[in-house]
């Protein structure tokens, strides 16, 4: 017997509308999350017309899990509905894949253009203001003084940024993710500041924003909650972008202790994808591990090492 992911494969983008998913966060550009709000934190992947999407906060969704968070139903209300509409709705026809190579060579182009960051460029003020020492990003953190910013079409505009490079386990550079900001350092005023670069990632990746010394590494989901807990706790922190990849995230040899630097989320995503990290560690790597949160909902570490610097200065 078919599952309603099957029957409904290539139709979710039309169907879910019809049972109650506003067809706003269904573009495919990042929009405010329709389960836990923000800005810009959740997109419609709808991979391989599986209809599936992400929350940088919630973290993955299939379909009729996002239909049951957003209107209360359950699984079997929920599945009954959409198979019911299946049949009226033609399939679309499927996207042509990007090409990963290709891909990758834009990222490593991206990555030759950038700038050692020197104390006197928008990334260094940008983390400067988040009451980070420039130095400390001393891994794969780069300025880039003119990157491409999609608006619409063919349109673009060329903005500074910060640019990190994401490795895999191995360290080998497989994309960029880019931070678009003004000349004084702060986000740009677009829709998406912060963006990857296209194509597709494998798993265990993470941004090597500082230089690993010893066996011990502290990972975060943020770039810049990356270096705040580097600063607080004085461990050497990587990033794994957002909590989805943090579960993913596989240890470099040589690691023997990791300290994980989870979100406090309201929604509990960053905690359950720290501890989750926490016991594939544990459990298949045999490594020691520890987790740390903010005490305050809704923190991270940046916000624990602004508050911080805030109470010293007063």
């Amino acid at each position: 017997m078919k599952s309603v992911h099957d029957i409904c494969r290539h139709r979710w983008t039309e169907l879910l509308p019809h049972v109650g998913i506003d067809p706003k966060y269904l573009t495919g550009k990042h929009t405010p999350c329709p389960v836990c709000g923000g800005k810009d934190r959740f997109r419609y992947l709808n991979t391989k017309g599986k209809g599936g999407a992400i929350c940088n906060q919630c973290g993955g969704f299939n379909p009729v899990d996002l239909v049951m968070q957003v209107t209360g139903r359950d699984f079997q209300e929920a599945a009954r509905e959409l198979e019911k509409l299946a049949g009226s709705v033609e399939p679309e026809k499927p996207r042509k894949a990007r090409d990963n190579a290709k891909c990758r060579e834009a990222s490593s182009a991206l990555w030759k253009g950038s700038e050692a960051l020197t104390g006197d460029d928008p990334v260094s003020r940008y983390l400067e203001a988040r009451g980070i020492d420039w130095r400390l990003a001393d891994g794969d953190i780069r300025y880039h003084p003119s990157c491409s910013y999609h608006v619409d079409g063919n349109q673009y505009r060329r903005l500074p940024a910060m640019v990190a490079k994401i490795s895999d386990r191995e360290g080998k550079g497989v994309s960029v993710h880019r931070t678009f900001l003004t000349m004084d350092g702060r986000k740009a005023d677009v829709e998406k500041p912060k963006q990857m670069m296209p194509g597709g990632l494998p798993k265990g990746v993470s941004c090597r924003t500082m230089q690993l010394r010893g066996d011990t590494i502290g990972i975060a989901e943020g770039i810049e909650t990356a270096l705040s807990a580097a600063v607080l706790h004085r461990v050497r922190c990587w990033a794994t972008l957002n909590s989805s990849q943090m579960v993913k995230w596989e240890p470099p040899e040589g690691v023997k202790r990791v300290i994980i630097f989870g979100d406090c989320d309201l929604t509990f995503t960053g905690q359950a994808a720290a501890y989750s990290i926490a016991q594939i560690l544990k459990v298949r790597h045999k490594i020691d591990v520890e987790v740390k949160l903010p005490h305050a909902f809704g923190a991270d570490w940046n916000d624990v090492l602004k508050d911080q610097q805030q109470r010293n200065a007063a």
